[in-house]
């Protein structure tokens, strides 16, 4: 009954750590060991974000826990370089992508914006039902909106304008909350292998994006294998492309099959 809190990385990575404690618990309650099963950490699409967040989060509060590898795929990492991206080309294979972040931001973080300062008709008058009351999946969601409108039939003026008004607080609440701008303090493990992949030939969110995790990682120590070939679009080729590589990455990391 609650909204989700999509691409919000300290809220899920939280959710997450309370999971993994309950579950540690569960395990020591029935015998098992875990101390020597090294631990993987992946994400695709809003996962990723997702995954770093994670990763940031037990660099920062969880010493007890090590991360033998990180491995994220076509993310957002920072949500204004791929709202921008979108706003400059006005076009997007995936309608829902910017509804759902910013549902999510104006409800958890109660920005307070009525949804018609937001959202063009008829998505702002069925954020409640498309959105908010949880009936229907991304297809759902997409068809609803209808996967052929462009960027300005989703979003309004101001909410394509990140210099004023809703646009920029969104901008800095989205700034605030990525993983990997300039003004992030995060110093991640340098025992943990990160492995950060995106196609250029993805339509539902900019490569750009992944590109700058890289670099923020590449920049404060971090081991990290990138791929950013041209595996296809977000869904399908790229997707199993990234749970392949995952995989032998994982071996690599832990010596183990």
């Amino acid at each position: 009954d609650k909204p989700q809190a999509y691409c919000c990385p300290e809220i899920t990575a939280v959710e997450t750590l309370d999971c993994w404690d309950a579950a540690m618990e569960i395990l020591d309650s029935l015998k098992f060991k875990t101390d020597s099963i090294p631990v993987s950490n992946v994400g695709y699409s809003s996962a990723g974000m997702q995954a770093i967040g994670i990763q940031r989060f037990i660099d920062e509060n969880r010493p007890d826990i090590d991360i033998a590898l990180t491995a994220v795929g076509a993310s957002p990492f920072d949500i204004n370089i791929v709202w921008q991206d979108y706003v400059n080309k006005n076009t997007t294979s995936f309608a829902c992508a910017l509804p759902l972040i910013m549902v999510a931001y104006n409800e958890t973080y109660n920005l307070g914006f009525g949804y018609d300062e937001i959202f063009m008709p008829p998505l702002c008058d069925s954020i409640q039902e498309w959105i908010l009351d949880k009936s229907y999946n991304t297809d759902g969601i997409n068809e609803r909106i209808g996967l052929g409108k462009t960027v300005d039939q989703i979003l309004t003026p101001a909410a394509r304008d990140w210099t004023q008004g809703v646009g920029l607080v969104m901008y800095h609440k989205f700034r605030e909350n990525s993983v990997c701008d300039s003004t992030v303090q995060w110093k991640p493990n340098p025992k943990t292998q990160f492995f950060v992949m995106h196609s250029p030939g993805d339509t539902y969110m900019t490569w750009q994006a992944s590109v700058r995790m890289a670099a923020f990682l590449n920049e404060r120590g971090a081991k990290v294998v990138t791929d950013f070939n041209d595996s296809g679009d977000h869904v399908f080729n790229a997707a199993y492309v990234f749970l392949l590589e995952s995989c032998l990455m994982l071996e690599k990391s832990s010596n183990q099959e």
